[in-house]
C-alpha cells in the first residue's frame, strides 16, 4: 500500500507524458554527443521527472536540462551500459553496468521489477569517474507507461543521488543482463 501511494503522484503525470509525440528511441541513438559510448543499441530510455541529491530537491535543474536515463548495449563488446544524458547541455555521464542481480517483487498490487548493479561511470564534460552501487526499480503501471526509480549511491563519496523516471512504453523487464 506504502508503494502504491508513494507510485500516485507519478501516475498522474504519465497523462501528461503520453500526450507528448512519441519518438523513437533509435533518434536517441544518433544524437551527435553519444558517440563517446562507442556502437551501442539502444535497450530503454526513461525521462526524468524527479531528482535529488541527497536531501535536496533538484528536479528543476535536472528538468531544465532535459535529463534522460539511457541503457544500452554496446555492439563492439556485448557489454550492457547506462548513461544520464543532459540533452539540452547534450553530456552525459556513462559507462558499463556489471553484476547485475534481478528479482521481481510481487507483493504490492503494481509489479515491481528490481535491478540492482554497480555502474563505472565517467562524464563526457569533465575527467570525473567513478563506480555507483545502483538500485533501479521499475513498475508497469498497465495504464500504458512504465515509472521508476534509480537511485545512485556513489561508493566513494557516500552520496546518493535518486531519479524518479518515466516512459511512455509498458516495459515489462530491461534484457541486461
Amino acid at each position: 500500500m506504502r508503494k502504491l501511494l508513494l507510485l500516485l503522484p507519478l501516475l498522474l503525470l504519465l497523462p501528461a507524458l503520453q500526450a507528448q509525440e512519441a519518438i523513437p528511441i533509435a533518434q536517441y541513438e544518433s544524437a551527435d554527443y553519444l558517440h563517446v559510448i562507442g556502437p551501442h543499441e539502444p535497450i530503454a530510455r526513461f525521462s526524468v521527472i524527479y531528482a535529488r541529491r541527497g536531501n535536496h530537491n533538484i528536479s528543476q535543474q535536472v528538468l531544465d536540462a532535459g535529463v534522460y536515463t539511457l541503457f544500452y548495449k554496446n555492439t563492439t563488446t556485448g557489454k550492457f551500459g547506462m548513461a544520464n544524458v543532459s540533452s539540452s547541455q547534450q553530456t552525459l555521464t556513462y559507462g558499463p553496468i556489471y553484476d547485475v542481480k534481478h528479482t521481481s517483487e510481487t507483493q504490492d498490487p503494481i509489479p515491481t521489477e528490481v535491478y540492482v548493479f554497480e555502474w563505472d561511470y565517467q562524464n563526457s564534460f569533465n575527467t570525473n569517474k567513478g563506480t555507483y552501487l545502483v538500485r533501479f526499480e521499475m513498475n508497469n503501471t498497465g495504464q500504458g507507461g512504465t515509472i521508476t526509480e534509480l537511485r545512485m549511491i556513489d561508493i566513494d563519496a557516500d552520496e546518493v543521488l535518486l531519479f524518479k523516471e518515466a516512459c511512455p512504453e509498458n516495459i515489462a523487464a530491461l534484457n541486461i543482463e
